[in-house]
């Protein structure tokens, strides 16, 4: 056994890590948008890869400028991040080690992570039918330091009207404390928070080029809030946390930004699509406003896992304790095998 240890050591018990996925296995369960990025895309990514690109550490100026176009903020407002994650991290590790953070229960598998590894106390909002309730968020940062919100959520979906999240940042606000709006899915639902940064020191506000943009593999992510907590945040990262090649690919994508617009479009009408046939299957479908299908699946979801798994060579996520199952939108091919099997499975499970 290794003499050395630390701190941390002890509050995970494992490494967080995805699972293994066979290469015969159709991969639904990470909530990737893999397929989501045109081909013009591709092409243009393709031929602005150099010697230059590869062979020197990256820099970020161009792009955060570009970046802060898009996102509708100052460039001294926003940071890029290796994903969102790192953002999230960065916000725990700076800001509450040892304190309590309000979040709703499921969420985001990398807060609960980063908790326990900096010894933050979770104080769970739970759901209720699916929906978080104003009065029950607002309760809840009254006996915490922080309080993350996603919208639309993750896993589950769920979406808060900007008034309700309104309500809560002047809360913490007034209170001095720090609130997370987590909008990984911002550009399938359209509402944001980004524009209040300026005005709201506590507000933290995160983006992904995961989802919307299908570049999971690139891992960058975007943290805007109020340019003094920046600043402050900025301190804990090192240089280059994020490769050339990841923050070129970034840079193309949004040179074609409308290209992606109607590869979302078609992604969007795929999931809409399977949305309603799956209900005319005989599933309970909760619609969401993300780049996954949920649905709530009772004590099947553990066996519904397995059978896909098993008998379909498809990989989804579900959730035992909340009962739902969620899969990632596929391709148009993709959704036609995923259709059937679903079909099967119902007939099979008697959901």
């Amino acid at each position: 056994m290794s003499d050395f240890h630390s701190k941390y050591s002890d509050r995970t018990p494992n490494p967080l890590r995805f699972p293994n996925t066979p290469g015969d296995v159709l991969p639904l369960h990470l909530n990737e948008s893999y397929n989501l990025a045109p081909d013009s895309f591709i092409r243009s990514f393709r031929d602005a890869i150099s010697n230059t690109i590869v062979g020197r550490y990256p820099t970020h100026k161009k792009l955060e400028e570009k970046i802060a176009e898009y996102v509708g903020v100052g460039e001294n407002e926003l940071l890029l991040t290796a994903g969102s994650d790192q953002g999230i991290e960065l916000v725990i590790r700076g800001f509450l080690e040892g304190k309590k953070l309000a979040l709703p229960i499921p969420s985001f598998i990398a807060y609960e992570y980063l908790a326990k590894i900096y010894n933050v106390e979770i104080c769970s909002i739970e759901y209720s039918e699916n929906t978080l309730l104003e009065e029950d968020l607002l309760s809840a940062l009254e006996t915490s330091d922080a309080i993350a919100i996603s919208n639309p959520g993750n896993p589950i979906g769920t979406t808060l009207s900007r008034e309700v999240l309104i309500k809560i940042i002047e809360k913490g606000k007034e209170q001095g404390k720090i609130v997370i709006v987590d909008e990984a899915y911002f550009e399938f639902f359209g509402e944001t928070v980004v524009d209040l940064v300026q005005k709201c020191p506590n507000l933290i506000v995160l983006r992904t080029f995961s989802k919307a943009f299908g570049l999971a593999g690139a891992r960058v992510g975007v943290l805007a809030a109020n340019s003094s907590f920046v600043d402050q945040i900025a301190k804990l990262q090192l240089p280059c946390p994020i490769s050339s090649l990841s923050l070129l690919a970034v840079s193309v994508a949004l040179d074609h930004k409308k290209d992606f617009e109607e590869s979302r479009k078609e992604y969007i009408q795929v999931r809409e699509s399977l949305e309603k046939k799956l209900e005319d299957v005989g599933y309970k479908v909760v619609y969401t406003k993300t780049n996954f299908l949920l649905l709530e699946t009772g004590e099947n979801t553990e066996k519904m896992m397995e059978t896909f798994l098993n008998k379909y060579k498809i990989a989804v996520f579900g959730n035992v304790s909340s009962n739902f199952v969620r899969i990632a939108v596929p391709d148009k091919k993709e959704a036609k095998t995923l259709l059937k099997a679903l079909t099967e499975v119902h007939r099979y499970l008697q959901i």
